[in-house]
């Protein structure tokens, strides 16, 4: 297959239903992956409350983030003392609440310091 999106090569490989484990603020946060995306830029349409892709009408510099991954994801609330708490937690269904959804760069998931958790 040819074109696509390619993944840094130091970066995690998500997929959606995935649980990363990364570091936080002195311990280890949780973020559930709802989907892994590429963004596009879009343009409001003059008059009416739609948008278009800019894509094709593109006359200018492109995004700085075009070709990235990203991940769609919510961050648990809970903080762990270990990436292995944190993994016990997400087997045991103990994770708690979530905030709302944020889109996080595949890049700022390094392999070198972020953990992948697939149950199951």
């Amino acid at each position: 297959m040819t074109g696509g999106h390619a993944l840094p090569p130091d970066a995690i490989d998500p997929r959606a239903g995935d649980y990363v484990v990364r570091p936080a603020d002195g311990g280890f946060e949780v973020l559930h992956v709802d989907d892994v995306v590429a963004l596009t830029r879009l343009v409001a349409l003059e008059g009416e409350r739609r948008f278009l892709d800019e894509g094709p009408l593109r006359d200018s510099q492109p995004p700085a983030y075009e070709g990235e991954v990203f991940v769609l994801a919510r961050a648990y609330d809970a903080r762990f003392a270990s990436a292995d708490a944190a993994i016990a937690a997400i087997d045991a269904g103990s994770l708690g609440g979530a905030r709302e959804r944020m889109c996080v760069p595949v890049r700022d998931l390094p392999e070198s310091s972020v953990r992948v958790h697939r149950p199951g």
